[in-house]
């Protein structure tokens, strides 16, 4: 096989699996970890072996998936063969930590570019606000329609003077513009997809420019004269069968070489609390909400941190209309609808237990780290399986919680 590759002048690579989930990684990447996560160890995460033969699970070390990340960008640096990765680990695994303590490396060793594409600004305000200031990391930015021309601009020029290191973009607007008009002459180092999901077929009423990530990362590579690895990552993703989501998102994003780490989607920490709830002839819609708002009223008085999600705008109007004007006061409501200042408000009050219960559609809480959420209640059924299993892995990731769904 050596010799037929050899002849045919293909580059190869040989990897061995005692490698792949072993916990060596360099001394920095834990350095990085201590000084601005104030941990002095990583995370184990639970993956297949081989999910194509059987459910076989091994443990790696959260930085052994970083220093792959790292090893990879290294080798794309010098214009070698490498690998492009995709990964899949549960809600509260820490996923984030997969892909800022490697940005933070290139940034500092090989003054690299590291884009992550988010699809909610939520997402992209709570994270850049949490490496800010409760990472102390500095030198990352976000660029979306919320902000001003003028914000932008400071970004970009913070971006291609060396300032902003790690920069958080939403699909629409990366798809807009050459990967240039980001960095200037400044080099990319790592491409990451957050939420990879919504690439697929069941997140594409939701975010359509997902659609289109392949395409423009096929030729950004071809025409940028620089190679970088895309980082899929995802909490919720089928893997094979008719249901597919992991070759699926692959595909899609035109990955190369793709090395998946397929993690144990399983929560033992979240209970499940489901009732036969009898209902009246006639009056089926209004005894749901009613019902509904009973069991709000009881989150706040049991000072309960939870959140309730709505298939619609307007079921979260009938419900507040129920409540009392002190219950206004404990609750938030998170939904399209709402304004840029209101929703980010919501999220800051949630956060610092200043309201107890947030009234939301699916687009509130993906990828949002708030620790110390203690139920979800769905007023309705999800669209899908994927939709439930994102919507309730937002509670209990805190070690000591039990969930409750």
């Amino acid at each position: 096989l050596e010799q037929l590759f050899t002849a045919a002048g293909i580059e190869y690579k040989l990897c061995y699996r005692k490698d792949f989930y072993s916990d060596h990684y360099r001394p920095e990447l834990l350095t990085i970890l201590t000084e601005h996560w104030h941990s002095s160890s990583f995370r184990k995460l639970r993956v297949y072996e081989d999910p194509d033969i059987n459910k076989d699970l091994a443990e790696i070390s959260q930085g052994a998936v970083c220093e792959h990340v790292v090893k990879q960008c290294e080798e794309a640096l010098k214009g070698k063969l490498h690998e492009d990765i995709f990964l899949t680990a549960p809600t509260g695994a820490g996923k984030s930590v997969l892909f800022q303590v490697p940005a933070i490396y290139l940034a500092e060793k090989f003054n690299l570019v590291t884009i992550v594409v988010s699809p909610l600004k939520a997402l992209m305000l709570d994270q850049v606000t949490s490496l800010k200031e409760e990472r102390s990391y500095s030198k990352v930015g976000f660029i979306n329609s919320d902000i001003s021309l003028v914000e932008r601009e400071e970004v970009l020029n913070n971006i291609k003077d060396g300032n902003v290191s790690v920069v958080y973009l939403s699909p629409e607007l990366l798809l807009s513009y050459d990967i240039k008009y980001f960095i200037g002459e400044r080099q990319i180092g790592l491409l990451v997809i957050d939420e990879a999901h919504l690439v697929t077929t069941w997140g594409r009423d939701f975010r359509v420019d997902y659609w289109f990530l392949g395409n423009y990362i096929r030729k950004a590579r071809k025409y940028s004269n620089s190679s970088f690895p895309v980082f899929a990552v995802t909490a919720t993703a089928v893997y094979n069968g008719q249901n597919d989501m992991v070759f699926d998102t692959i595909n899609s994003l035109n990955m190369q070489n793709c090395r998946k780490f397929i993690g144990y989607v399983r929560r033992d920490d979240i209970h499940f609390d489901i009732r036969r709830f009898e209902l009246p002839t006639g009056g089926h819609a209004n005894e749901k909400v009613i019902q509904t708002a009973k069991i709000i009223q009881n989150f706040i008085k049991s000072n309960q941190k939870a959140i309730v999600y709505f298939p619609w705008i307007s079921t979260i109007g009938d419900i507040v209309r129920l409540l009392t004007p002190e219950e206004r006061t404990q609750i938030g409501e998170y939904h399209s609808r709402a304004n840029v200042e209101d929703r980010n408000r919501i999220l800051r009050q949630f956060k610092e237990n200043k309201i107890k219960v947030v009234l939301a559609t699916k687009a509130f809480g993906m990828g949002v780290d708030i620790s110390d959420i203690k139920e979800v209640y769905h007023h309705a059924p999800s669209g899908t399986i994927a939709d439930y299993v994102q919507e309730i892995g937002r509670v209990a990731r805190r070690a000591d919680i039990e969930g409750i769904a």
